[in-house]
């Protein structure tokens, strides 16, 4: 059917994307930090927040490549590979695949939030306290500090999954956020709920909250950049009428005493 075709072509394609990607992301890096670009780049921290956003990306995109051992479709044989059952192949894809990339995603829009706001910086003579605040943190903290918060966020997706040893009517590795059986103690049931819902939380901020935050500050900066330039509109034509004004009295001067 279509369906399936489409599913094939999306997955056949995501590998060539892939390794365009890392390509792009790997020249503008190194564009960036090539000594004979140091001076052109010097005093912009925004550049070094996209470099940033461009290592998570490659590391996102290195990931993806290798996710075919650990993935399934149904639809042809080739895309189900029988590695997905190897231990170590679980133990990636719950590690690297599923905590490592959510980890990635969260960095990469912290950055983002870090670019933007310094972007906005540059724009106007009073860009705003929160603006100023964010622009005048040094980078090294601000980065340290929300990978940590990263990891802390995206830990939580080691216990939504787990390693499944001999299942084989079950998936590889065991998603754990589904409903539990009624052996299991209602304490685990519990915690296994309350370990969803995080889950759910992580998610909801990681694809949602940030993307609409990050959208509002860039509508900020829009804004600034039309009170900005409208400013300097303003400024640049009022000159020129005061300075017309003044030539016509001038001359009306100059006629006068000609009179005389």
């Amino acid at each position: 059917t279509l369906n399936k075709w489409v599913q094939i072509v999306s997955t056949l394609l995501t590998y060539p994307i892939a390794i365009f990607g890392i390509s792009t992301n790997l020249i503008f890096v190194f564009l960036i930090t090539r000594k004979s670009n140091q001076d052109i780049f010097k005093g912009f921290k925004q550049y070094n927040y996209l470099v940033v956003i461009s290592i998570c990306n490659i590391i996102i995109l290195v990931i993806t490549i290798f996710s075919w051992m650990s993935e399934c479709n149904n639809t042809i044989k080739l895309l189900c590979p029988e590695t997905r059952k190897n231990i170590l192949v679980q133990f990636y894809k719950i590690i690297f695949k599923e905590t490592l990339n959510f980890a990635l995603q969260f960095m990469i829009q912290f950055a983002y939030m870090g670019f933007a706001f310094n972007r906005a910086s540059l724009i106007g003579k009073d860009p705003g306290k929160l603006v100023k605040l964010f622009s005048d943190l040094s980078m090294v903290k601000y980065i340290l500090s929300s990978g940590f918060i990263s990891c802390l966020l995206s830990v939580i997706k080691i216990f939504s999954y787990k390693v499944n040893y001999d299942r084989s009517d079950d998936e590889y590795p065991i998603n754990q956020d589904g409903s539990v059986s009624n052996s299991v103690l209602f304490s685990l049931r519990i915690l296994r709920r309350v370990l969803g819902t995080i889950n759910s939380t992580t998610d909801f901020l990681n694809h949602l909250v940030f993307v609409l935050l990050n959208l509002s500050i860039d509508i900020y900066m829009l804004v600034q950049l039309k009170r900005t330039l409208k400013e300097k509109a303003s400024k640049m034509f009022g000159d020129k009428k005061g300075e017309g004004i003044l030539t016509a009295n001038k001359d009306d001067e100059k006629k006068s005493k000609m009179k005389k």
